[in-house]
């Protein structure tokens, strides 16, 4: 399916994993928000391409349909029809990936904040998928729908354990959920606290550590 958006480059075609099977695009309902944790794509050391000429973008590599880079740059990198391995990417959702690494303590540290551009860009984007595939009414950070562990480091289980697994404040982490993925909520009144049936996620709610007002860069 294509896709139109500010800022999008179309990269389809070029990854490395095949897709594992495909999807309708009417079956597309929720959108799962991720961090790289690390790889910006723009440094000196880490401009993402894999050698001179080869035409293959360390982007390709990642399992999620888009990548956004902090300077506002989305990748197109696997059909949102594409059934991939990534959390949402096995079911009803798709996934976005946020190239960098952003922190979840109490406070925000101002070496390691999300740009405007990527802000921007984020929403932009979830905003076109609403609008181009018609069916999106969830959005949720990826830490709240699969994880092993609870942020206080205790072991949970599946979704019918008495323990069950709820969510991890480390996936994007607040500086990405509280600037796009709340605000999209807010905004584009999509739910983020109940889960979807059928798309088999774990979650249950938002922690407090990922939805910590502290983070808000107020990007209008």
């Amino acid at each position: 399916m294509d896709i139109s958006c500010n800022g999008l480059i179309d990269r389809r075609g070029r990854n490395v994993r095949p897709r594992l099977a495909r999807r309708h695009t009417s079956d597309l309902r929720a959108i799962v928000l991720h961090q790289t944790t690390g790889s910006t794509f723009l440094d000196d050391r880490n401009q993402g391409w894999l050698s001179s000429g080869s035409g293959e973008h360390r982007v390709d590599r990642i399992s999620a349909h888009f990548v956004v880079l902090q300077n506002g740059i989305i990748y197109y990198t696997h059909d949102v029809e594409d059934y991939r391995s990534g959390s949402a990417g096995r079911g009803r959702g798709i996934d976005i990936e946020f190239a960098g690494r952003f922190p979840h303590g109490d406070l925000p540290d101002p070496a390691q904040r999300i740009s405007k551009e990527m802000i921007r860009a984020g929403r932009n984007l979830v905003f076109a998928l609403m609008l181009q595939t018609g069916n999106i009414t969830h959005i949720h950070p990826h830490g709240q729908v699969q994880g092993r562990q609870r942020s206080d480091n205790s072991v949970c289980g599946g979704r019918d354990s008495s323990n069950p697994c709820g969510s991890l404040d480390n996936c994007p982490g607040p500086d990405i959920w509280v600037n796009i993925g709340q605000w999209c909520s807010d905004i584009f009144h999509l739910t983020c606290d109940t889960p979807l049936p059928g798309l088999g996620f774990p979650q249950r709610g938002i922690e407090s550590t990922q939805s910590n007002p502290a983070y808000d860069l107020q990007v209008s």
